[in-house]
């Protein structure tokens, strides 16, 4: 659910169920192991605001061609808009519910997706 190793993608929050991103719940996992290297993320609901934002802090050790983060709101709305660190990202696809990271990213990744 929280981690899918894909060839040379590293896949994020995959299958988690869209009632864990109800209005202000949390969920992650810290240091994960595999192939890629130690991975952290974080996702904080705040749907009533009309925003999901997560932290991703990438892997290093064999880095992947892209990281796909999926944000899953609990009543199915569509992405309207994603920033990463602040600035605008183009890299999503709101049909399947993820934002692409590319597996280059250095340091901690706020993403806030907005509904």
């Amino acid at each position: 659910m929280f981690v899918y190793e894909d060839r040379a993608d590293l896949h994020l929050g995959r299958a988690i169920p869209r009632y864990w991103l109800a209005q202000g719940k949390k969920i992650g996992i810290e240091r994960d192991a595999s192939y890629f290297g130690p991975h952290s993320w974080t996702m904080t609901s705040d749907v009533a605001n009309g925003q999901i934002r997560a932290t991703v802090i990438p892997p290093t050790r064999n880095r992947p061609a892209n990281i796909f983060v999926r944000f899953r709101h609990p009543a199915g709305r569509p992405m309207q808009g994603v920033t990463i660190n602040g600035k605008p990202w183009t890299r999503y696809d709101a049909g399947k519910e993820w934002v692409v990271l590319p597996g280059s990213a250095d340091g901690p990744q706020e993403i806030v997706v907005r509904y």
